[in-house]
C-alpha cells in the first residue's frame, strides 16, 4: 500500500502498530525481503587480498553521486595494530547509479610508496555522515565513526583523526549521526552485557566522548529475548535513519544475528554463523527499545545466508558448516557462512527501489584467518527492495465485489481500503 500523511506527504511505513488504530482481521503484516543481486564490490586489488569484508557504509552525496566506504583487508584480517601483517583499511568506491562501482585512484594513502589506490586510512568499522550540527566548522563538516576512533573531514575524502575516549566493548561497527531532533550526536554501538552482545545507544554533545552522558555504558536498546533460541546474540547494528536523519519516518536497524555453534568443530573458538534481520524504532530507541516487525515472519532473516555448495563430505551446520581446510570455501556461495549489512541506503535511478548492500563471507566467524583458503570469494552485493516496502499490510486472496466490503484499516483519521494505489498517487 502507498499511504502517505495528508499533511507532510511522508510515507507511513507499516513497520509497527503505532500508526494504526484499527485493522480488519483479514489483513496481516508481512516483512518483505529484498532481492539478492550480484556482488558489486569484489576483492580485485592487492590491498584487498585477504577479503572485502564486513563493516561498510553507503550514502548519496548528490543526485547521481554515491559513495561506499568499505572494509578492505590484506594480511590476516585481525584489527589494525594487532600484528605487523594485518592491514585493515577503509577504502572508497563511487557510483552514479548504485549498481556499477569504481575504485578511484585517490592519491591520498601511501601503500608501499604509492598513492595510486582507493584507500582513505587504516582503521575499520566505518560509518560516515555529513554533520548537520550548526556549530560544525567547514573543515569538519564530514564525520567518520570507527570501532576505536573518530575522524573529521571537509570533503569526506581527506580525514583528520580526532581525540577519542574509547569504548572497550565495541570492536565491530558503531554507526553515528548528528540528530537534529535532539541536537546531539547519537552513536549506535555494540555492548556486551552478561556475556551477550547487544545494541547500545549513546547520546552526546561531544563527538569525541560517546559515553559523556552515560558513564556506566550506553543504554541497551536491543538484545535477544526469551523467544530467541539458546546460543544467539546480536553482532552489528547497521543503523539507517529512513529516509534520512533530517526527515525520519522510521529508524531501521539491520543487525547480524550470531548463532554460536557451541562447540569447536575445527578447533576455533567463538565460531558460528551470522545472517541479517530487521528491527525498527520510531525514535531510534530514545524512549522505547527496538522491535521486530509485527509479522508472522518478523523474526525471520531479512537476508538469508547463501546456498551452501560445500561438498557432500563437508560437516553439517552443527559440526562446523564448511571446512576451512578443504578448499570448499573458495567454491561455495560467497555469503555461505556470514553476512553484515552496510549502514545507509541508496535510491534507484528511477526512484522506485531502495538499494541496500550486504557483505558476505564463506568462512564462519571463528574460521582460520591466517589460512586464507577462500581466495577472492568475498565481497559486497546489492539488494533491491520496493521503495518504502520493508513491511506491507496484505489483503486476502478472495475479495468481495463491493468497495465498501473490502478489508479496511484505520490510520489517523482515514479509513483506507486494502487496495493497491495507482501509480504516483497516494491515499
Amino acid at each position: 500500500m502507498c499511504i502517505r500523511d495528508r499533511v507532510s506527504g511522508a510515507p507511513m511505513l507499516f513497520v509497527d502498530n503505532t500508526t494504526i488504530s484499527s485493522m480488519d482481521t483479514r489483513l496481516h503484516f508481512r516483512m518483505n525481503t529484498p532481492v539478492k543481486g550480484p556482488r558489486v564490490i569484489v576483492p580485485d586489488k592487492p590491498w584487498e587480498s585477504w577479503a572485502v569484508f564486513a563493516y561498510n557504509h553507503v550514502l548519496q552525496v548528490a543526485q547521481g553521486e554515491h559513495r561506499m566506504y568499505y572494509d578492505c583487508i590484506e594480511g590476516t584480517g585481525v584489527p589494525p595494530g594487532v600484528d605487523a601483517l594485518s592491514h585493515r583499511r577503509i577504502c572508497l568506491a563511487t557510483s552514479a547509479d548504485g549498481l556499477t562501482w569504481t575504485k578511484p585512484a585517490l592519491g591520498i594513502f601511501s601503500r608501499n610508496g604509492s598513492t595510486a589506490n582507493n584507500i582513505l586510512l587504516e582503521d575499520s568499522g566505518v560509518s560516515v555522515f555529513e554533520d548537520l550540527n550548526p556549530e560544525a566548522t567547514q573543515d569538519q563538516k564530514w564525520k567518520m565513526v570507527c570501532s576505536t576512533a573518530v575522524y573529521a573531514s571537509p570533503d569526506g575524502l581527506h580525514w583528520t583523526k580526532l581525540p577519542f575516549a574509547s569504548l572497550a566493548e565495541d570492536d565491530t561497527k558503531p554507526t553515528g549521526y548528528w540528530d537534529p531532533a535532539i541536537q546531539k550526536y547519537v552513536i549506535s554501538v555494540r555492548r556486551d552485557v552478561s556475556g551477550s552482545r547487544t545494541i547500545g545507544r549513546c547520546e552526546t554533545s561531544n563527538f569525541s566522548d560517546w559515553e559523556e552522558e552515560s558513564r556506566g555504558g550506553c543504554p541497551v536498546v536491543f538484545g535477544v529475548d526469551a523467544v530467541d533460541p539458546p546460543g544467539v546474540d546480536v553482532y552489528t547494528n547497521a543503523w539507517t535513519p529512513y529516509p534520512s536523519i533530517a526527515d525520519v519516518a522510521v529508524h531501521l536497524y539491520f543487525p547480524s544475528m550470531y548463532r554460536h555453534f557451541g562447540s569447536e568443530p575445527f578447533g576455533f573458538g567463538n565460531d558460528g554463523l551470522l545472517d541479517i534481520r530487521i528491527v525498527t524504532s520510531r525514535d531510534g530507541g530514545r524512549t522505547r527499545n527496538l522491535t521486530y516487525p509485527p509479522c508472522a515472519n518478523g523474526r525471520s532473516p531479512f537476508v538469508t545466508l547463501g546456498v551452501n555448495r560445500c561438498s557432500a563430505g563437508s560437516p553439517t551446520a552443527a559440526k562446523g558448516w564448511c571446512s576451512p581446510t578443504s578448499g570448499a570455501e573458495a567454491k561455495t556461495s560467497f555469503d555461505t557462512s556470514a553476512m553484515y549489512m552496510a549502514s545507509g541506503w541508496l535510491p534507484s535511478s528511477d526512484g522506485q527501489s531502495v538499494y541496500l548492500y550486504s557483505s558476505g563471507q564463506p568462512f564462519t566467524h571463528g574460521g582460520d584467518s591466517a589460512n586464507q583458503t577462500w581466495k577472492t570469494n568475498s565481497g559486497i552485493r546489492v539488494l533491491t527492495l520496493r521503495r518504502d516496502g520493508f513491511v506491507s499490510i496484505d489483503a486476502p486472496y478472495h475479495f468481495y465485489a463491493a468497495l465498501d466490503q473490502y478489508p479496511t484499516l484505520q490510520t489517523a483519521e482515514m479509513i483506507v481500503p486494502a487496495l493497491t494505489c495507482p501509480s504516483n498517487q497516494s491515499v
